[in-house]
């Protein structure tokens, strides 16, 4: 039998999830970060646990940095140093915490890698 494709795979998986009601949430493809580097990436419960925090928590961090610059730092004239390393941790803190969500979520539906996975 000739390998799946990805897309072939995504599919099979998308049914696999409705089928065992494991929610849309974890069937989502991270696309914001690695679109640019031209990877095929799995839903985002396969990513591994570096992927996740990388790509949520920087996507975080940039969005809440802005907003929290305009909506309250810039009109206390905090540094904006101050603001970068805030930002940052608050990035690292959300990717750290969402890694381990889809980690014990995967182990809750007991999948394996995205490799190994067959459907």
């Amino acid at each position: 039998m000739a390998p799946l494709t990805h897309e072939q795979k995504i599919t099979i998986f998308k049914a696999y999830a409705q089928e065992k009601k494991i929610p849309r949430a974890f069937t989502s493809i991270p696309t914001v970060m690695f679109i640019s580097l031209g990877q095929q990436m799995p839903p985002i419960i396969f990513c591994k646990p570096w992927q996740i925090a990388l790509s949520l928590g920087v996507n975080f961090a940039v969005g809440w940095g802005l907003a929290m610059h305009f909506m309250s730092w810039q009109r206390k004239n905090m540094p904006i140093s101050l603001q970068v390393s805030a930002a940052i941790m608050a990035g690292a803190l959300f990717g750290f915490s969402m890694a381990i969500y889809y980690k014990t979520q995967k182990k809750k539906y007991g999948l394996t890698t995205w490799e190994e996975f067959k459907g």
